[in-house]
């Protein structure tokens, strides 16, 4: 495809500029690295997702095979942030016994409520209610991945995916050299996260970056002055290369302003005759 395709965010290619597989590569492993974060939390939910449903079929099971007794609510607390839970004191071999429940969503019990217990005989300590499955124990370590997962599956999907296409993007266009300055400009009186970048390309046209979604960041970077790099791709899908100790560095990028000329004129319009 022809260079000129891609005026509107990078310059024709500097065929001087010598070989690119370096920072190729790079790129490659940067995209390798976060595609296999993205399957890592898809297995962490998957695991989580299927702990919940034993937990959960394990106590259906209790429900219909456990033992039904009358039981006594000896002790309540709600901490409010987490489910609230009841100690209840029931006859069970060789004697008398104290479990404590957990409830799935709100609720509220008294001292001296009656319940109904429902508890294993094989193991007394496992119990229930009709009303509440106590999904404590078990229960809880299968819940805390399952909800990292929830969380951690679809934005380290997008970055992966976004990654992807990155690569793909640069593969078609290649890489052009470039000083960048990130601007160390505020907002609300503090640092901005995501600070803009400028880039200079050696015809002397410009164009305006803000970095995409990712856990490469531009922080503490704010200030520098025409650092050297190199950008492929283009619109909402390129990469900004920085040469960094201690090798190159890799953020996704997306392109805020098209290519322009110092002093206002679209680069692009003039494309045809930079050489």
């Amino acid at each position: 495809m022809a260079d000129q395709d891609f005026s509107a965010w990078l310059p024709p290619v500097d065929r001087t500029a010598g070989d690119f597989a370096a920072q190729t590569a790079r790129l490659r492993r940067t995209t390798l690295r976060a595609v296999g974060l993205a399957l890592a939390w898809a297995v962490v939910l998957a695991a989580g997702l299927t702990g919940m449903t034993l937990v959960r079929a394990a106590a259906d099971d209790l429900l219909v095979t456990g033992v039904r007794v009358p039981g006594e609510v000896v002790f309540y607390h709600d901490p409010g942030k987490k489910p609230p839970y009841f100690d209840v004191r029931f006859p069970a071999p060789p004697g008398e016994r104290r479990a404590r429940i957990y409830c799935a969503a709100d609720c509220a019990y008294h001292l001296g409520d009656r319940v109904t217990v429902v508890y294993d005989p094989a193991a007394p300590t496992r119990v229930r209610t009709p009303e509440e499955a106590n999904p404590s124990g078990a229960g809880d370590l299968a819940t805390v991945p399952a909800l990292a997962g929830v969380v951690g599956s679809p934005i380290s999907a997008t970055v992966a995916i976004g990654w992807l296409l990155r690569r793909r993007a640069v593969a078609r266009t290649g890489w052009r050299r470039a000083g960048v300055t990130v601007l160390p400009e505020l907002l609300g009186g503090r640092p901005e996260h995501q600070p803009p970048v400028h880039a200079a390309y050696r015809d002397g046209s410009m164009v305006q970056l803000r970095r995409s979604l990712s856990t490469h960041s531009l922080r503490g970077l704010a200030g520098w002055q025409n650092h050297r790099a190199w950008i492929g791709g283009e619109g909402r899908r390129m990469v900004l290369l920085l040469d960094l100790e201690p090798g190159l560095y890799a953020v996704p990028v997306r392109g805020v302003t098209t290519r322009r000329r110092r002093g206002g004129a679209r680069a692009a319009d003039r494309s045809a005759h930079v050489g």
